[in-house]
């Protein structure tokens, strides 16, 4: 139905643009009219064949719905194997026990560990930092490079 109006509105406008609107000039009202309706010499039986304007076969165009969707077929995976990751194992060399002094404990260094951190947290008071320092000369260098994993000795207050 919708195919038919738009049909019938484009064939009035083609007749519109060709310019076969009747005006008022071209409507026989009188015997006057008729006269001049034709050229000279030229009768109503000499008339030419009324000319009629088809309107173009226009194609009706569907949009795709959900029921005339094509399914795409699958992506197909291709399954690559990759080597297992060879482990290597590594012996550490046995940690020597060493004996803490009598009071004395040990503690591992933790990311974000600062010498005044560690003992506030362990003796309570952050101004003995001095005191683990001197502990762990040995892997204490300096005050404000204390390496992550490293084992201290925390004294006895």
């Amino acid at each position: 139905m919708k195919a038919l109006s738009c049909l019938l509105v484009l064939g009035v406008a083609v007749m519109l643009a060709a310019g076969c609107e009747p005006t008022k000039k071209d409507e026989p009202t009188g015997t006057e009219v008729k006269a001049a309706a034709y050229p000279e010499g030229m009768t109503p039986a000499m008339e030419p064949p009324p000319v009629t304007v088809t309107p173009p076969v226009t194609k009706e165009v569907t949009t795709p719905t959900a029921a005339t969707k094509t399914k795409t077929p699958p992506v197909e995976k291709t399954k690559t194997k990759t080597p297992p990751v060879e482990k290597t194992k590594t012996k550490t060399p046995p940690v020597e026990k060493t004996k803490l002094p009598a009071g004395a404990k040990e503690y591992k260094v933790v990311k974000g560990d600062t010498l005044s951190g560690i003992a506030k947290k362990e003796l309570g008071d952050a101004t003995l930092w001095k005191k683990i320092a001197d502990a762990n000369k040995d892997k204490v260098h300096d005050k404000d490079k204390i390496v992550i994993g490293s084992v201290l000795v925390i004294p006895a207050k």
